[in-house]
C-alpha cells in the first residue's frame, strides 16, 4: 500500500473529526434524533426481588433494534439536514468539497441476542434526610441481530473502508438466541485500502466442536492465518468451560504455532490468575507453574520443519524495579529441547526475526495512520533498521 494513500485516508478521518465532531458544527438535530431513537427502545418490567446482598431490585428487559436507527443525514450550512431512509447514513464534504458518506445497511431476518446487563442505583433517605440504603434497577440489554450488516466509508466514487458481517440465524430455534442450546455461524470481512481481515468461519455449537478460522492479508499475500477449535459451554454472562482446545497459527509463512491445551482452558486460566498472589513467593509460583505447564502442548515450528523447534510454557521470572523493589510473575516463554528458554519478548527480538519484526512494525504503523491512532514512542522505535522494545 502506498504510504501516500494511507496518509490521505488518515487526513480525511482527522478532517471529518475536527470539522463535524469537535468543531463548531451544529449537532443539535443529530442529538435530538438519537434521543428519540433511544426513547423508542422498549423496556419491559419483569419482576422485583432482593439481590444477593439484600438490595431491593427491580428487573427490566430492553431491546435495541437497528430498525430504530435509520435516516439520512447530510451536512449543509453548518447543520445536519435529515430525511427518512431505509438505512443509516451520514454525508459530509472533505477539505476539497468531495462528498464522503458513512453508511450502515442491514438485510434479512433478525434474532434477539443478550448483550450485557446494566444497572441504575438510587439512594434512599428517611424523613430526616439521612441515608438509609439503596435500591437498584437491573436491565437485561438485548440487541436485534440481522442476517447481514454492511458498513462502508465512501469518498466520491471510491470505497475506502468496508465491513461486512454475515450471521446464519437458521439454527436458532426461537425468537431469542439461547447460548446454552443454539448454534450460530458467522463470517465477516473488514477491508481497508489493500488490507483485509477476514473471519472465514466462526461456528459456535454448545458442548460440541466450535471453530474460529481467520486471516489477515495485504493484497493477495497472507500475513497471518489461524484456526482455533474447542468444545465450549457458555452462559449469557461467561464461558463456563473450554475443552479439546486446538490451535494452528501461521505468521508470514515463516513461523507456525501449533498444538493443544489438554485440559479445560477456563480452569487453567483461573489457576494462572491466582499466580499474581505469589509475586513475593518464588517457590509457590514455581509450584503453580509446574502444575500448569504439562497441560500446554503448543509448539513453535519453522516453515521448513515438521517437528517443533521449541514449546511454549510459563516461566517464573523476576522483574526488578527501582529502589530495590521487584516481583515474581509467570512470563510466557519459549523452551528449547536443551533447556534453553527465552521470554517471548526477548526471543522475537533476536537476530533471526529482525526482518519479520520490521514487517509487522510497518503494518502496525500503516494501520495506525489509517485509523488515526497515535503510537507511543516507547512501543516501537526504529534504530538503524532495527526495532527496540
Amino acid at each position: 500500500m502506498a504510504a501516500s494513500n494511507i496518509q490521505e485516508t488518515a487526513d480525511l478521518a482527522k478532517y471529518i473529526k475536527d470539522t463535524y465532531v469537535l468543531g463548531e458544527f451544529d449537532n443539535s438535530e443529530l442529538f435530538a434524533w438519537a434521543d428519540s431513537c433511544l426513547d423508542a427502545i422498549s423496556s419491559t418490567f419483569t419482576g422485583e426481588d432482593e439481590d444477593t446482598y439484600g438490595v431491593p431490585t427491580k428487573y427490566y428487559e430492553s431491546l435495541y433494534k437497528a430498525s430504530n436507527f435509520k435516516g439520512r443525514f447530510e451536512a449543509k450550512d453548518n447543520a445536519w439536514e435529515f430525511t427518512e431512509a431505509d438505512d443509516l447514513s451520514f454525508t459530509v464534504k472533505d477539505g476539497n468539497g468531495v462528498s464522503c458518506t458513512l453508511r450502515l445497511t442491514t438485510e434479512g431476518k433478525t434474532k434477539t441476542v443478550h448483550a450485557f446487563n446494566d444497572y441504575n442505583w438510587d439512594s434512599v433517605y428517611d424523613e430526616n434526610g439521612l441515608w438509609i440504603g439503596e435500591t437498584k434497577e437491573e436491565y437485561e440489554i438485548n440487541i436485534e441481530i440481522p442476517e447481514k450488516i454492511v458498513l462502508t466509508l465512501q469518498q466520491g466514487t471510491t470505497i475506502l473502508v468496508k465491513f461486512t458481517l454475515n450471521t446464519d440465524l437458521s439454527s436458532i430455534k426461537g425468537d431469542k438466541f439461547d447460548v446454552s442450546k443454539d448454534q450460530v455461524n458467522i463470517t465477516s470481512e473488514f477491508q481497508f485500502e489493500d488490507y483485509s481481515i477476514k473471519l472465514e468461519k466462526l461456528k459456535y455449537a454448545p458442548g460440541a466442536a466450535s471453530t474460529v478460522k481467520a486471516s489477515f492479508k495485504k493484497g493477495s499475500k497472507t500475513l497471518i492465518e489461524g484456526l482455533l477449535t474447542a468444545k465450549v459451554n457458555a452462559s449469557d454472562e461467561e464461558i463456563i468451560s473450554s475443552t479439546d482446545n486446538n490451535l494452528d497459527i501461521i505468521i508470514m509463512n515463516e513461523i507456525r504455532v501449533k498444538g493443544n491445551i489438554a485440559v479445560d482452558a477456563v480452569e487453567l486460566q483461573s489457576k494462572m490468575d491466582s499466580a499474581w498472589y505469589f509475586d513475593d513467593n518464588e517457590e509457590e509460583l514455581k509450584r503453580l507453574i509446574d502444575e500448569v505447564n504439562p497441560h500446554l502442548n503448543i509448539g513453535l515450528y519453522y516453515s521448513d520443519t515438521d517437528e517443533p523447534s521449541a514449546e511454549f510454557k510459563y516461566k517464573a521470572t523476576y522483574r526488578d524495579y527501582d529502589y530495590g523493589y521487584g516481583e515474581w510473575y509467570p512470563a510466557e516463554a519459549i523452551v528449547f529441547d536443551d533447556g534453553t528458554s527465552y521470554i517471548i519478548e526477548e526471543f522475537f527480538n533476536e537476530e533471526d526475526f529482525k526482518q519479520l519484526l520490521n514487517t509487522i512494525d510497518t503494518m502496525i504503523k500503516e494501520y495506525c495512520e489509517l485509523v488515526g491512532i497515535e503510537q507511543e514512542e516507547e512501543d516501537y522505535i526504529e534504530n538503524g533498521g532495527e526495532i527496540e522494545y
